[in-house]
């Protein structure tokens, strides 16, 4: 358990040092809209689902949603994006497979080059299809099985650091910059994150800490006036702890395990940008590693996509004397 930590700490120099910083900037490669008051909307497939596999029987357990709307509001140096699913994106077979709530706040703070990411969702509320069962008396004829206080928690941080100045990350998270000539810019990351899974009604109790570095690169082409296309990719890797909880009338396991895990990130993205109006839409894929012993099993391929428009607004004199005063206490930028 010790040297997988080892690895992630030393090899951190290897990702800082790999591309050369261009300390300098350059105005002309892109705008800033950080003095306006930035409101989003967004629409996205960001739930996810898992396997149950053990012994007796392979399980797949899901959220009866697939559609979750997020509103975003930026500001200067603030990032701030709540996410939920609202009834009318409920899906109409709830009687069969249960009903799911969703939440999720994020928030981001970019101090200069680095950039913080800070973000808490849970779900409530699954259900189980494609049931194979070597026990066949236990699930006979049951086409779902509703877990209704099911629950899973996810804690996560990402910390990252762009190293080219003429590239703008802002014009691609929370479109409070407008990218005008074609860059790109090397960005490592470390990832940190905590899940979560529990309830009354839950197979399994599971917890698990991921800690992985990410080297990506992003590069966003200008195509014309206020349209841009983004593409980046980058490899990771790093360790998951995993402590699973088997408790019936008679019997409790307790079993922790670590393993090394990889993964692959990939990002393309379309948009419209003007000094008011924005919108676009973006297709993330993404896969990873799976311990082969593992019970529960998270989809090793992931495909999201996000539509999102928005507008921004002259800020109010007392929002900007606000984060005025905050700048000004500390060198956000």
């Amino acid at each position: 358990m010790i040297r997988p930590i080892l690895i992630l700490i030393f090899a951190m120099p290897l990702f800082c040092f790999s591309q050369e910083d261009t300390s300098f900037s350059d105005a002309s490669y892109f705008e800033s809209m950080r003095t306006k008051l930035n409101l989003k909307l967004g629409l996205d497939n960001d739930i996810e689902s898992f396997e149950l596999d053990n012994d007796l029987s392979h399980l797949s357990v899901r959220p009866n949603t697939n559609l979750r709307m997020t509103i975003g509001i930026n500001h200067k140096f603030l990032n701030l994006k709540f996410g939920f699913s609202p009834k009318f994106l409920a899906s109409d077979d709830s009687s069969k497979k249960g009903s799911t709530k969703t939440f999720k706040i994020a928030l981001t703070i970019f101090i200069k080059n680095w950039v913080q990411l800070l973000e808490y969702s849970n779900i409530v509320g699954y259900y189980i299809d494609d049931i194979s069962d070597s026990n066949s008396g236990l699930f006979e004829n049951v086409d779902y099985i509703i877990l209704p206080d099911m629950k899973t928690i996810s804690v996560r941080g990402i910390t990252s650091y762009k190293f080219n100045d003429k590239f703008s990350l802002r014009s691609i998270t929370n479109q409070s910059e407008i990218q005008r000539k074609s860059a790109g810019s090397f960005i490592p990351s470390f990832s940190y994150d905590y899940f979560k899974m529990s309830g009354a009604s839950a197979i399994q109790k599971l917890e698990s800490v991921n800690l992985i570095l990410s080297a990506s690169y992003f590069y966003t082409f200008v195509v014309r006036k206020n349209w841009y296309f983004n593409l980046s990719a980058g490899p990771g890797m790093g360790v998951a702890f995993n402590h699973l909880l088997e408790e019936d009338i008679d019997y409790t396991n307790s079993d922790w395990t670590s393993a090394i895990i990889f993964d692959v990130n990939t990002l393309a993205a379309f948009g419209y940008s003007s000094e008011f109006f924005y919108g676009g839409i973006s297709y993330k894929l993404s896969g990873t590693t799976q311990d082969k012993y593992s019970v529960i099993k998270f989809d090793s391929s992931r495909g999201v996509f996000n539509v999102f428009f928005g507008y921004r607004f002259k800020s109010p004199k007392f929002v900007d004397k606000s984060f005025n005063w905050v700048e000004d206490k500390i060198p956000l930028n």
